[in-house]
């Protein structure tokens, strides 16, 4: 179904909107998503629901309108359950994702929206030779991977388990026992060599906490080879803001600044212009920390030199019984459309997520 072109509504605190948007809504099966940007091929890697009984997800490749889907995971080494988060390798040949592993019980946070108890796999996006690059010990996490522009250097948020478990969280069996989730997370940077075999396509491994102990979640690296990251300190349940700093975590800097507030992915256009983020600033009714996750709504907006502004209004009727999470999108190569996962929310339950496709006039 398309949408008309039509301009965005600019929240409180944001200025008059420029911008003329159109929409297309791609599928009513949607997952994690990333859309290559180079000139091999103009392919959309992402997950997606399998097994609705046990929420068993696959890794898919497809064009960007929603055709010639095709599942690259089933039937392979790879083993059943959450597989997903995946990211193009640099050569248009290869993905790499998240699988949960043996440690892992198959609840809320070994989803590879979390990452705890999974590792990160290789495989050609035609379903060939998948194998484990990064494995992790009991309760630890690996999330979210990307690679730099040259293909060298791979990073991605690594979770070490505290060692430290809450009775009142054991109790709720949310996989990563009965610990914290939102603690002890760092940005994990190593080498990355895609002729080599296995565990040693990765070498050279090191940690950063470039803002001291607390969450961090890890969205990109840019053509200059500066990280771009989520943090929250202190084990906090929400998403701070986004940041960017040196590969040897220098030189922090906050590119929101928004306190009270959830920001999260933050991804610079091709261009290097705009910045696309998540967030739900619009909710003046939600404030971090004393807010719950259970009533997160999040948008899809856009930062520019003359401006913040909100891109997508799934929640504009702000209904009380389904609230909508833009939860993942990816660029084209271009950098005049992105692709984007929203997941229609009723209460704690999550619905089948949608994939809708937002086209600019003009390149950001």
């Amino acid at each position: 179904m398309f949408f008309p072109s039509c301009k965005t509504i600019s929240t409180a605190g944001d200025n008059k909107n420029p911008l003329n948007i159109s929409f297309l809504k791609i599928d009513d099966v949607g997952g994690r998503i990333d859309w290559f940007t180079g000139e091999k091929h103009n392919l959309v890697a992402i997950d997606g629901i399998t097994n609705d009984l046990m929420k068993n997800t696959d890794v898919f490749i497809m064009n960007p309108d929603g055709s010639e889907k095709t599942n690259i995971t089933e039937g392979t080494i790879v083993p059943e359950g959450f597989i997903g988060n995946p990211v193009w390798y640099n050569d248009g040949e290869h993905i790499v994702f998240q699988a949960e592993n043996e440690h892992s019980e198959h609840r809320f946070l070994n989803h590879m929206a979390w990452g705890i108890n999974n590792d990160l796999w290789i495989i050609t996006k035609d379903g060939n030779d998948p194998e484990i690059i990064y494995s992790t010990e009991l309760n630890h996490g690996a999330l979210h991977a990307h690679f730099n522009s040259e293909g060298n250097t791979i990073i991605f948020s690594e979770r070490t388990a505290t060692g430290q478990s809450f009775e009142w969280i054991e109790r709720l069996n949310l996989g990563a026992g009965g610990e914290n989730q939102w603690a002890g997370w760092s940005i994990h940077i190593a080498d990355f060599d895609i002729n080599n075999t296995g565990k040693e396509k990765l070498s050279n491994h090191r940690n950063i906490t470039p803002n001291g102990p607390g969450f961090y979640e890890t969205h990109a690296i840019t053509d200059d080879n500066k990280i771009v990251y989520s943090f929250t300190s202190g084990g906090q349940g929400y998403i701070d803001d986004i940041f960017i700093c040196n590969v040897d975590g220098s030189d922090p800097v906050n590119l929101i600044n928004n306190p009270g507030s959830w920001e999260e992915h933050g991804n610079f256009s091709p261009s290097g212009r705009s910045m696309a983020f998540l967030s739900n600033r619009f909710d003046t009714s939600w404030e971090a920390p004393r807010s719950r996750t259970t009533a997160l709504r999040l948008e899809l907006y856009l930062k520019r030199e003359d401006g913040i502004f909100k891109l997508t209004d799934h929640n504009s009727q702000m209904n009380e019984e389904i609230r909508y999470l833009v939860s993942d999108f990816s660029w084209n190569k271009d950098g005049d459309k992105i692709l984007y996962q929203v997941a229609p929310m009723k209460g704690i339950e999550a619905l089948s997520p949608q994939i809708w496709l937002l086209q600019f006039d003009d390149p950001q």
